[in-house]
């Protein structure tokens, strides 16, 4: 045998165990089970996007823009005030407590699909060829421009606020510490899953079992310590009457609420567990992300689980209830329990920090709003029939949605300015009487706001359309 044809085996070899390592990596990330057809030496395409969740997504977006709407146009006391640890309001009127209850979706909406959105990104960019490095560096650099724009964003909140308070943790300041955690935590599970598959692929009878039960037992680790961090957030919560701190650092990272001149609404240690249980639940989907009855099916299942929960949370009205003594107690209820007054006091949650009766009724929902959208379609020229009325419904709040879902971020970042300007212009024009605006007055101008934003999420979902695959543009 010559050189040459030695030479060829290797090179054979060597190419045929690259090829067996990178096909051990897609299925780390579970990408040999997406229904993706592609060729088999090229990684190029990337994944369909799952219509259902950015319906979702735009959707969360559309329910916390009621929230900012009123802040800027209204001077309503009742959404002036937070379900916060020291301070619970009581819910008093039918209609505000169903527009809370609505708005409380969010706040777990935006985790949650945040943490389904780093599996997916991973799987599209492992098709498109990139390394566990380069996923790496692209978490923490995303995790940064979200804090970046948090401090942006709490001149703005000084400004639009007139006060002094500055605003050290918003939402993006969450979100992006949480991203790069979660990612980390994520491409940590990969890594240690490629190790254990190398490990035994020569050892094991039946590869197969042994890959199946390392994935099982990567989702039962995820939802466990997605678990633990809930739980630990509500224990480490003091009684709102006895405490007292000092600790910046506390407050940064856990615990909501005032510490000299700055205001921490949303410290990132609160909302890692509901990233987490997004991730463990994009992979528990992964297998069948075009199978929409399974996505139902999953999705019922995760509600009635999380609906007996707080059922069995809320009725007692002791652990897993951040300070009920907030409230004003009744003069009989069950347990002695003043979430039992009322209906609208049984739906009155604490979600500043987040305590479990508000993740397991409110991700209950998430998930049962989740099984409708997938019920629809996972194609959004046939998320309905045919029919006329049908099609204005898409038209008119599918397609919308759908947008807002795309163009998340720069949603976010444009709307509070969008109805902070209404605000401006209102006051010039007719001085304090903005402040006596009607409800059809106030919807009227959030509906106003809305075909704003979507002109604006359409331009732009075109214009990152046309960057490449690693563009900071794309992270909007």
């Amino acid at each position: 045998m010559d050189s040459s044809t030695q030479l060829d085996e290797r090179t054979g070899l060597l190419r045929n165990e690259a090829e067996a390592r990178r096909q051990l990596l897609e299925d780390a990330f579970d990408i040999s089970s997406v229904g993706i057809l592609r060729a088999r030496n090229v990684y190029r395409t990337k994944p369909p996007r799952i219509v259902a969740l950015d319906v979702f997504r735009g959707f969360m977006m559309l329910l916390q823009s009621v929230e900012h709407a009123r802040i800027f146009l209204t001077k309503s006391k009742s959404q002036a005030q937070m379900e916060i640890w020291y301070s619970q309001p009581a819910y008093k009127n039918s209609f505000d407590t169903l527009i809370r209850i609505a708005s409380h979706l969010a706040p777990l909406g935006f985790a949650f699909v945040m943490g389904i959105g780093i599996v997916l990104f991973s799987q599209s960019r492992i098709m498109m060829g990139w390394s566990l490095r380069s996923l790496a560096v692209h978490f923490l650099i995303r995790g940064l421009v979200l804090v970046a724009l948090n401090f942006w964003f709490a001149l703005f909140f000084m400004l639009a606020f007139e006060d002094n308070m500055y605003h050290m943790a918003t939402v993006l300041f969450a979100l992006g510490i949480n991203f790069t955690i979660s990612g980390f935590i994520f491409l940590i599970s990969v890594l240690l899953y490629y190790l254990c598959m190398r490990f035994f692929e020569k050892r094991a009878d039946d590869i197969e079992v042994v890959s199946r039960l390392t994935k099982s037992f990567r989702i039962f680790i995820l939802i466990s310590l997605s678990i633990l961090l809930s739980i630990g957030v509500v224990l480490q919560t003091p009684k709102a009457i006895t405490f007292v701190t000092e600790s910046l650092w506390r407050h940064i990272l856990v615990l909501p609420g005032v510490y000299k001149s700055y205001i921490f609404i949303h410290p990132p240690l609160d909302w890692l567990s509901l990233v987490i249980y997004g991730v463990a639940f994009a992979l528990l989907t992964s297998r069948h992300v075009t199978d929409t009855s399974y996505n139902i099916r999953l999705n019922l299942k995760a509600v009635l689980i999380l609906f007996v929960l707080f059922l069995l949370i809320r009725i007692p009205g002791k652990f897993g209830n951040i300070n009920p003594e907030l409230l004003p107690l009744p003069p009989k209820t069950l347990f002695h329990n003043p979430y039992l007054a009322n209906w609208m006091q049984f739906f009155n949650v604490v979600i500043y920090p987040p305590d479990l009766a508000y993740i397991t009724f409110y991700m209950g929902l998430n998930h049962l709003l989740l099984s409708f959208l997938y019920s629809l379609s996972s194609s959004p020229t046939s998320l309905f029939s045919d029919s006329l009325a049908t099609s204005f419904v898409t038209i008119v709040v599918i397609s919308p949605l759908l947008c807002f879902g795309q163009s998340a971020l720069l949603f976010y970042i444009v709307h509070l300015k969008v109805y902070w300007l209404m605000k401006l212009c209102l006051v010039y024009v007719f001085g304090s009487k903005l402040y006596h605006l009607g409800d059809f007055m106030f919807w009227f101008l959030w509906c106003i706001g809305l075909g704003i934003m979507w002109v604006c999420c359409s331009k732009f979902a075109r214009y990152k359309a046309r960057k490449g695959a690693d563009s900071l543009w794309r992270f909007f």
